[in-house]
């Protein structure tokens, strides 16, 4: 055998040892993925933390693992440590829609209202379909005073998402303040055919604002 044949191998070989490496860190970092969400769940933040970040250690890749720690700082009101996490989940998968409506609800809360506007509208661009980010936008153009934008995003929000009960809320207080009672009204029909219970709430609500 050549020695070039020899040399070819053995970086075959090395190859493969790296590769099955990779492959036991992913599968670690998982485990401690599913550790620290059980931890979390159990309201054990600071260990749920530590197990995130030894899933983010073990595979720095891993979207998840960053998306877990940015959730975990937030439940423990650490914004600027969630916001790094966030970003890092989604430079790992750029199209990671459930990261970039985390980070804009973080900027929300921290009074970042233009940050957040983006980090939605991130959202909606790589999943169009996503009613939280829809309907957290429309939160932030209500917050505003952006009436008709707010209803824009929220209408979204309802047409590619009918069931999204928080959206029927923030149209029915809306339509309600702007006096339509018709058209609060009319949504209120629309959820019944998903949440009878919440529905029914609404239309109290609209009928005991506007009358009957």
């Amino acid at each position: 055998m050549g020695l070039l044949r020899i040399f070819d191998n053995l970086g075959g070989v090395k190859a493969a040892a790296a590769l099955g490496r990779t492959d036991q860190n992913r599968a670690s970092a998982e485990e401690h993925v599913a550790d620290g969400i059980e931890l979390a769940r159990r309201e054990q933040l600071a260990e749920a933390l530590a197990e995130f970040r030894r899933a983010a250690a073990k595979c720095p890749g891993m979207a998840e693992a960053h998306f877990n720690l940015g959730l975990t700082h937030a439940r423990l009101k650490q914004p600027a440590e969630a916001i790094k996490a966030f970003n890092k989940a989604v430079s790992a998968e750029p199209d990671y829609a459930d990261a970039y409506h985390q980070l804009g609800l973080t900027y929300f809360a921290m009074g970042k209202h233009v940050e957040a506007i983006g980090a939605y509208l991130k959202a909606v661009r790589v999943r169009p379909d996503c009613a939280e980010a829809l309907h957290s936008l429309g939160e932030v153009y209500y917050s505003f005073g952006s009436d008709v934008e707010a209803l824009k995003a929220w209408r979204r929000a309802v047409s590619v998402r009918p069931d999204y009960a928080p959206t029927y809320y923030s149209l029915v207080v809306l339509h309600v303040e702007r006096k339509e009672k018709e058209r609060a009204l009319e949504l209120c029909d629309s959820l019944m055919q998903f949440d009878v219970a919440e529905a029914a709430k609404l239309y109290d609500y609209t009928v005991g604002a506007l009358g009957a």
